[in-house]
């Protein structure tokens, strides 16, 4: 049986996230991969584990800001740079949730929503790294 690797377990993640996230938008007919009971089996959690990020965005007692700026901003990553590594898009959500926190000094958690935009918008991530990908997602992450 063959393993799945971190990097298509994190696609259908996200796949799966951006399906919960955006349900009610036109999608075409997505090829999901699903082969066996372990790939369903991995779809089935991904698609959970995105629900309960939906559901804590819509009720939330203490929201999280930083951390749907970083979902989204990994998104516009991912689906603006389809051919990016594992080690590119690891980099990716460490690099952007940092620079979320340092964007503004003293509000790392971007709970004031003008910082929140204001961050998303003008965020740039520039490493090595990421050279030959399109690191500027700030205005699709805001669609998001």
């Amino acid at each position: 049986m063959k393993h799945r690797t971190t990097k298509q377990i994190s696609r259908t993640g996200l796949l799966a996230m951006s399906l919960a996230l955006l349900s009610g938008t036109a999608f075409g007919n997505p090829d999901l991969n699903i082969q066996n009971d372990v790939d369903y089996q991995q779809l089935v959690n991904a698609m959970r584990a995105a629900e309960y990020v939906r559901s804590d965005v819509i009720v939330a007692d203490n929201p999280k800001p930083r951390v749907y700026a970083t979902l989204a901003g990994v998104m516009a990553y991912a689906e603006r740079n389809p051919n990016a590594t594992d080690a590119q898009l690891a980099a990716f959500v460490q690099a952007f949730d940092a620079a979320c926190q340092a964007f503004t000094p003293g509000a790392p958690d971007l709970n004031n929503p003008a910082r929140f935009h204001a961050t998303l918008r003008f965020l740039t991530i520039e490493d090595p790294i990421f050279t030959g990908t399109d690191t500027k997602v700030g205005e699709q992450a805001l669609k998001l």
